[in-house]
């Protein structure tokens, strides 16, 4: 088993720079080029999402994520998109599997749902795909953040899409607790008793390798209790969270208000190394600095 796995990295957002200003380059994009040096971090997204703009860039992204990472295993998870009318999600998710196949002892995908641009029929588009390549897609990715945005996968909807998940070969990482607002305390509620329903039903399943909850930073007591009833682990991404302000240096960090013991199911995840300017090698030292977890066990949690 590897010992360093980074199980929670975007493919987007954790391409190298020098990728990026030469996909600009060959598209003669200048405004590109000046918005890379000088963007924000939401505006560097925006920059990214309009550079990878064909499956070719998605392959050749694919492998310069895994060929720059530092960790020995990573999971990299991915939103499939159409690119026009005439190149589909499937043309994006064979892409992303071309590249994850040059590597296939040191990657493993993830397709992405985003909560605020798929609705169920969306979501089991993805889903069979990801189970049409389930040798290289390994897991289901539920995530999507916009503080302002409406939901389109919600209540009952994201409740049965988390149960097409968890009865299936594919592993679940969904994100919850990321922002402080309402909407992400009801979705947490909604997602933290199915999950506690499937476990009761399949009590021969072990989590561990199952499921994963990406940051988990604002969560209700009943969610904490739920968490550690099935020990489930938890994705922690140090320098997204410094970034947010969920942890400043020398305080604790939420995920110590949920898990005391040593070994925990704590993991770490670089999340976005392009866009939060770090890699897995600063992100486990940044770990090993504030938190109080034996880190030396994620591999266990890993879906492929």
């Amino acid at each position: 088993m590897n010992k360093h796995c980074d199980l929670h990295l975007h493919l987007g957002g954790s391409i190298s720079k020098d990728l990026l200003v030469e996909f600009a380059k060959s598209d003669n994009n200048k405004k590109a080029l000046d918005d890379i040096e000088v963007a924000d971090v939401l505006q560097l997204f925006k920059v990214v999402h309009n550079l990878i703009n064909s499956p070719k860039r998605i392959e050749v992204s694919t492998e310069n994520v895994i060929h720059i990472s530092t960790a020995d295993y990573l999971e990299i998870r991915t939103t499939p998109r159409n690119f026009s009318s005439t190149i589909s999600l499937r043309h994006y998710v064979e892409a992303f599997v071309s590249g994850l196949q040059k590597y296939p002892e040191k990657a493993k995908g993830l397709l992405s749902i985003d909560r605020y641009k798929h609705d169920i029929e969306n979501a089991q588009e993805i889903i069979a795909l990801a189970l049409k390549f389930s040798d290289y897609i390994v897991g289901i990715d539920i995530s999507g953040i916009n503080p302002t945005g409406t939901r389109v996968l919600q209540g009952e909807g994201l409740k049965s899409v988390i149960e097409t998940v968890l009865d299936s070969s594919l592993g679940l990482a969904i994100h919850i607790g990321e922002l402080n607002l309402e909407k992400e305390r009801i979705d947490s509620t909604i997602t933290l008793n199915a999950i506690d329903q499937w476990v009761e039903r399949n009590q021969k399943i072990e989590c561990a390798g199952k499921v994963r909850l990406g940051h988990a930073l604002f969560l209700e007591e009943e969610h904490k209790r739920i968490i550690r009833k099935h020990q489930l682990p938890i994705e922690v991404c140090p320098s997204c969270h410094r970034y947010i302000g969920s942890w400043s240096k020398g305080q604790k960090h939420p995920v110590q208000e949920i898990y005391t013991d040593k070994e925990s199911p704590v993991v770490i995840g670089t999340d976005d190394t392009l866009i939060f300017s770090t890699n897995f090698k600063r992100e486990m030292e940044l770990a090993r600095e504030g938190l109080p977890y034996n880190l030396e066990k994620a591999c266990n949690y890993r879906f492929g």
